[in-house]
């Protein structure tokens, strides 16, 4: 496409974060044409917020090893601060099935606490707590839930992460073995650093 303008290029209307954009670096001092991804220029025009969005249904039917939740992970620095939101839809098999939600930070970090509610098996009622971990634990179970209707689970917390830089997941876990708990399609999370 050479000698095409910029304003006659079909428009990219669901562009993802790997896709690449032209730069110029230096245009007041030595101007080097250079490539950029926009995951890479959104940590510049919005360097404090991440947000990502699952694409895919997931599920599991093991009680075993808390599976990561498709594209809900985001790299944290070290010695940072950050506040996390995640929007979780899903369904479990049963109504005496629970979910498990856990948040997997970077080992050692300084704390983790959170809050929590969702919509259970009872009737429709919302249930809450809180959650919190120390130095010696990534992994910190959010809540036991269930509802075999498609429903909505609400985390937020804060993340102190320690010298160890790396990356925070959502993951989750079905509480009774072979009974399926689902993560939907539209669950989404955020983060966002505080400087």
């Amino acid at each position: 496409m050479p000698d095409s303008k910029i304003t006659a290029l079909t428009e990219n209307t669901s562009p993802l974060t790997t896709d690449i954009l032209p730069m110029v670096d230096d245009p007041g001092g030595t101007p080097l044409t250079q490539k950029i991804t926009i995951a890479n220029l959104s940590t510049v025009v919005s360097p404090f917020t991440t947000v990502r969005k699952t694409g895919l249904d997931q599920g599991k039917a093991s009680i075993s090893n808390a599976l990561p939740v498709n594209q809900m992970e985001f790299s944290l620095v070290a010695n940072t601060n950050y506040v996390f939101e995640f929007w979780v839809r899903y369904i479990t098999a049963a109504t005496t099935t629970g979910l498990g939600l856990f948040i997997d930070t970077p080992a050692t970090p300084v704390g983790v606490w959170g809050v929590w509610t969702a919509i259970g098996s009872t009737g429709g009622i919302p249930v809450g707590g809180h959650f919190a971990g120390d130095n010696t634990t990534a992994s910190i179970s959010a809540t036991s839930f269930s509802t075999t209707v498609d429903s909505l689970a609400y985390l937020s917390g804060i993340v102190m992460n320690g010298s160890n830089a790396g990356t925070m997941q959502l993951a989750f876990a079905t509480e009774v073995s072979g009974s399926r708990a689902t993560i939907r399609t539209g669950t989404c999370g955020r983060i966002i650093k505080i400087a």
